[in-house]
């Protein structure tokens, strides 16, 4: 499922504790008297993963950046905001947000910019765009 995601190009969140060599954790359990190698290496997988594009978050922090990941998106109501059916509340409707939505309508509020390409698939996928 993350591979999928990644290639998709949708963003990842993933909580960085549990793999994290330098982890206070690790050292309170007494697993951090590995090889010096075996620890570079853990450290570059590390750098590795966040080159794909998967953002690390401590595990306290997860809940937070998924939500305000979501919010970014411009998707999904915030908390506390009423139910307002599929309404898109970001300020630019582009591509990519066009190609994960679910649902026939967008409707989008007045002022919203729609991208010449979000419209283009839009059409193609059959979505109607409403402005609101």
């Amino acid at each position: 499922m993350i591979l999928e995601g990644l290639l998709m190009g949708k963003p990842v969140l993933a909580a960085k504790d549990a793999c994290d060599i330098d982890n206070p954790v690790r050292s309170r359990l007494g697993m951090n008297r590995g090889m010096p190698a075996l620890r570079e290496q853990l450290g570059n997988n590390l750098k590795k993963v966040a080159a794909y594009g998967i953002q690390l978050v401590p595990a306290r922090g997860l809940a937070s950046a998924a939500e305000e990941l979501v919010q970014s998106l411009g998707r999904f109501r915030r908390q506390g905001e009423k139910p307002r059916g599929t309404v898109f509340t970001g300020k630019v409707l582009c591509r990519s947000q066009v190609a994960s939505w679910q649902g026939r309508e967008i409707t989008v509020a007045r002022g919203t910019v729609i991208t010449p390409l979000a419209r283009d698939l839009a059409l193609e996928k059959g979505l109607q765009i409403r402005i609101e």
